[in-house]
């Protein structure tokens, strides 16, 4: 029955396909085919990869999407189709508050800020040196990541040694003094960590919470969603074109970085 099924999909499939490319016109299929493009799409269901190749038609827009509007008075909520192209760019670099109770953060941006050369207008030298400081912080924190997690090996496998020695013996005064600074270093270490996740997160859930569970990855993705711009009131219209909200989120800053320097 599941094989006679996905013949009479495929059978759809290639119907549809044959129409679209008959005429030299652009295309919007929408309906319930009981199946889906990608395997993030499914939920509580097993995901079918050949299936899904197929119905990923050769012809369509990359760049559209359904987006559900809230339910008025019909029983069921409209859906709104955008064909537009919502890439804005580079994404911009986050920083962690973490990083300012480094010792050595302090160094880094320091020489960054002194080996820094910048042409141009005001406003194009700011934008080469945060460009410059963000590969200087970029190297610097995969260097740092790099160590600590070599560190952390190293100190737990030195606290796992100390651990089988306490069963047998007490520690002598050198040996109880490593135990304690291994044990405070990887605290230190794991708090960095966990200090990072609660910014992502912005919930004090994460103060005490795990975080590799599926509920605290799932409050850092609903937030990054939240964040995302659809649209924009640009002179009483709406606008969603990315360069247009790109250039009015623009001249706002440069409209209060006027209003600063006059007061």
């Amino acid at each position: 029955m599941i094989g006679l099924l996905l013949v009479d999909k495929r059978q759809l499939w290639m119907n549809i396909v044959d129409i679209i490319t008959a005429r030299n016109s652009l295309w919007v299929v929408g309906g319930d085919f009981n199946s889906v493009r990608y395997e993030d799409e499914r939920r509580n269901s097993n995901f079918n990869a050949a299936a899904a190749r197929e119905f990923n038609f050769n012809a369509g827009w990359a760049s559209a999407e359904y987006r559900v509007l809230p339910k008025g008075r019909p029983d069921h909520c409209p859906v709104n189709l955008k064909t537009f192209s919502g890439n804005f760019g580079p994404k911009p670099f986050r920083f962690f508050n973490s990083w300012l109770q480094r010792d050595d953060f302090e160094g880094v941006v320091l020489k960054a800020n002194n080996e820094f050369r910048g042409h141009g207008s005001p406003d194009v030298v700011l934008l080469q040196k945060l460009k410059w400081f963000r590969k200087y912080i970029t190297e610097w924190k995969e260097i740092i990541k790099q160590k600590d997690l070599e560190e952390e090996l190293i100190l737990n496998n030195e606290v796992e040694d100390l651990d089988i020695i306490r069963e047998q013996r007490d520690l002598n005064e050198e040996e109880e003094w490593v135990w304690e600074e291994s044990r405070r270093r990887i605290r230190e270490i794991e708090e960095f960590k966990y200090k990072d996740l609660q910014q992502k997160s912005r919930c004090k859930w994460a103060t005490d919470g795990d975080d590799n569970t599926r509920y605290f990855h799932g409050l850092i993705n609903k937030r990054k969603a939240s964040n995302s711009i659809p649209g924009l009131m640009v002179n009483g219209n709406w606008e969603t074109k990315a360069s247009k909200i790109k250039k009015r989120s623009f001249s706002i800053f440069q409209e209060e970085v006027r209003c600063g320097n006059e007061s």
